[in-house]
């Protein structure tokens, strides 16, 4: 079972971060509507790649996973992530992000 991306819900009242999950090479970002950023942070010294799983094609051609590279120590948002692209049957999100850390926010 994949392990579920810590999400927050943006209001005007203003929210605390959700706390970081942990990258591992079985993600899911549940319940993606479009309206999700993700917030991809590495700790390490090196480049680290997050991949992003789509599940769409277009006429029978299956379109590339997206790809971000992360510096070593640096911080990159990623998004949206149009439904239709990327959600699985249960409308979540593959991610495989090994020793990277996330969280996702909800507009």
């Amino acid at each position: 079972m994949a392990t579920a991306i810590a999400g927050v819900t943006v209001t005007r009242a203003g929210v605390a971060p959700a706390t970081l999950t942990t990258g591992t090479a079985d993600l899911a970002l549940a319940d993606n509507d479009g309206n999700v950023l993700v917030e991809v942070q590495n700790g390490s010294g090196g480049n680290l790649t997050v991949t992003f799983v789509t599940t769409s094609s277009v006429a029978g051609i299956a379109l590339e996973d997206v790809t971000v590279v992360v510096p070593g120590g640096q911080t990159r948002w990623v998004g949206p992530l149009p439904p239709a692209i990327f959600n699985q049957a249960d409308d979540s999100v593959s991610v495989q992000a090994v020793g990277l850390n996330l969280r996702a926010l909800r507009l």
